[in-house]
Protein backbone atom coordinates (compact mmCIF):
# COMPACT_ATOMS: atom_id res chain seq x y z
CA UNK A 1 0.00 0.00 0.00
CA UNK A 2 1.16 3.85 -0.54
CA UNK A 3 0.15 7.26 1.18
CA UNK A 4 -0.26 9.95 -1.80
CA UNK A 5 0.65 12.90 0.02
CA UNK A 6 0.49 16.67 -1.87
CA UNK A 7 3.69 18.30 -1.89
CA UNK A 8 5.29 21.87 -3.07
CA UNK A 9 8.57 21.91 -4.56
CA UNK A 10 10.74 24.49 -6.03
CA UNK A 11 9.96 25.16 -9.43
CA UNK A 12 13.71 26.06 -10.10
CA UNK A 13 12.82 29.46 -11.12
CA UNK A 14 12.08 30.90 -7.55
CA UNK A 15 8.31 29.69 -7.58
CA UNK A 16 6.65 26.49 -6.25
CA UNK A 17 5.31 23.93 -8.18
CA UNK A 18 2.65 21.43 -6.96
CA UNK A 19 3.86 17.37 -6.97
CA UNK A 20 3.03 14.43 -5.05
CA UNK A 21 4.93 12.64 -2.02
CA UNK A 22 4.06 8.77 -2.61
CA UNK A 23 5.06 7.01 0.89
CA UNK A 24 5.26 3.50 0.94
CA UNK A 25 3.31 1.49 3.91
CA UNK A 26 3.62 -1.62 5.02
CA UNK A 27 1.88 -4.13 7.15
CA UNK A 28 2.72 -3.67 11.22
CA UNK A 29 1.93 -6.21 13.82
CA UNK A 30 1.62 -4.57 17.10
CA UNK A 31 1.59 -7.79 18.99
CA UNK A 32 -1.00 -10.29 19.99
CA UNK A 33 -5.16 -9.31 19.74
CA UNK A 34 -3.69 -6.26 17.94
CA UNK A 35 -4.91 -6.30 14.02
CA UNK A 36 -2.46 -5.61 11.84
CA UNK A 37 -2.09 -2.19 10.88
CA UNK A 38 -0.38 -0.36 7.87
CA UNK A 39 2.97 1.94 8.82
CA UNK A 40 5.22 3.99 7.08
CA UNK A 41 8.89 3.78 8.29
CA UNK A 42 9.69 5.99 10.80
CA UNK A 43 11.44 9.08 9.89
CA UNK A 44 13.55 11.40 12.37
CA UNK A 45 12.47 14.79 12.99
CA UNK A 46 13.82 18.20 14.33
CA UNK A 47 10.67 20.12 15.42
CA UNK A 48 6.87 19.72 15.88
CA UNK A 49 4.66 23.08 15.97
CA UNK A 50 1.25 23.98 16.24
CA UNK A 51 -0.08 26.91 14.81
CA UNK A 52 -3.48 28.41 15.35
CA UNK A 53 -4.89 30.74 12.43
CA UNK A 54 -7.90 32.72 14.02
CA UNK A 55 -9.17 34.50 11.04
CA UNK A 56 -9.54 34.04 7.09
CA UNK A 57 -6.19 35.40 5.77
CA UNK A 58 -3.89 35.07 3.32
CA UNK A 59 -0.32 34.79 3.38
CA UNK A 60 0.97 36.09 0.31
CA UNK A 61 4.23 33.79 -1.63
CA UNK A 62 6.51 32.50 0.57
CA UNK A 63 9.36 30.22 0.89
CA UNK A 64 8.22 27.30 3.49
CA UNK A 65 10.38 27.98 6.45
CA UNK A 66 11.85 24.44 6.54
CA UNK A 67 11.17 20.96 4.87
CA UNK A 68 8.21 20.31 6.90
CA UNK A 69 4.98 18.01 7.05
CA UNK A 70 1.57 20.39 7.36
CA UNK A 71 -1.51 18.48 9.13
CA UNK A 72 -4.55 20.16 8.97
CA UNK A 73 -6.45 19.50 12.63
CA UNK A 74 -8.67 22.05 12.11
CA UNK A 75 -10.59 24.81 9.96
CA UNK A 76 -9.71 24.58 5.46
CA UNK A 77 -6.59 25.87 4.11
CA UNK A 78 -5.93 25.90 0.51
CA UNK A 79 -2.09 26.22 -0.99
CA UNK A 80 -1.48 27.93 -4.44
CA UNK A 81 1.43 27.33 -6.15
CA UNK A 82 3.43 29.81 -8.77
CA UNK A 83 1.50 28.64 -11.82
CA UNK A 84 -2.29 28.89 -9.72
CA UNK A 85 -2.83 25.76 -9.14
CA UNK A 86 -4.36 25.23 -5.65
CA UNK A 87 -4.98 22.07 -3.00
CA UNK A 88 -7.53 22.48 -0.42
CA UNK A 89 -6.59 20.43 2.83
CA UNK A 90 -9.37 19.83 5.64
CA UNK A 91 -8.87 18.26 8.72
CA UNK A 92 -6.78 15.22 8.82
CA UNK A 93 -5.38 16.79 5.56
CA UNK A 94 -1.47 16.01 5.24
CA UNK A 95 1.15 17.87 2.80
CA UNK A 96 4.36 18.21 2.30
CA UNK A 97 6.34 21.52 1.89
CA UNK A 98 9.39 21.34 0.36
CA UNK A 99 9.74 24.81 -1.49
CA UNK A 100 11.88 26.24 0.43
CA UNK A 101 13.48 28.15 -2.27
CA UNK A 102 10.32 29.14 -3.83
CA UNK A 103 7.29 30.85 -2.89
CA UNK A 104 3.35 29.52 -2.15
CA UNK A 105 0.36 31.11 -1.48
CA UNK A 106 -1.55 30.10 1.90
CA UNK A 107 -5.15 30.66 2.42
CA UNK A 108 -7.11 30.15 6.03
CA UNK A 109 -10.50 29.02 4.12
CA UNK A 110 -12.55 28.30 7.26
CA UNK A 111 -11.30 29.42 10.41
CA UNK A 112 -10.22 28.86 13.09
CA UNK A 113 -7.85 26.55 11.91
CA UNK A 114 -5.28 24.69 13.65
CA UNK A 115 -1.85 23.46 11.86
CA UNK A 116 0.93 20.98 13.15
CA UNK A 117 4.09 21.41 11.33
CA UNK A 118 6.27 18.41 11.83
CA UNK A 119 10.11 19.78 10.52
CA UNK A 120 12.80 17.01 8.79
CA UNK A 121 16.23 17.24 9.36
CA UNK A 122 17.80 19.35 6.25
CA UNK A 123 19.78 15.90 6.02
CA UNK A 124 17.05 14.10 5.69
CA UNK A 125 16.31 12.66 2.08
CA UNK A 126 13.12 14.13 0.52
CA UNK A 127 9.89 11.92 1.28
CA UNK A 128 9.45 9.76 -1.48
Amino acid sequence: MTLHVPAMENDGDGGSRMSTVVLEQHETDLGPGVPPMLSTTPSEVVSIQFIDLLSDITLPAHPAPARQFVVVLRGIVEAEETAGEKRRLGPGGVAFAGDVKGGHITRVVQHPARLMFVVLPDSAPDPA
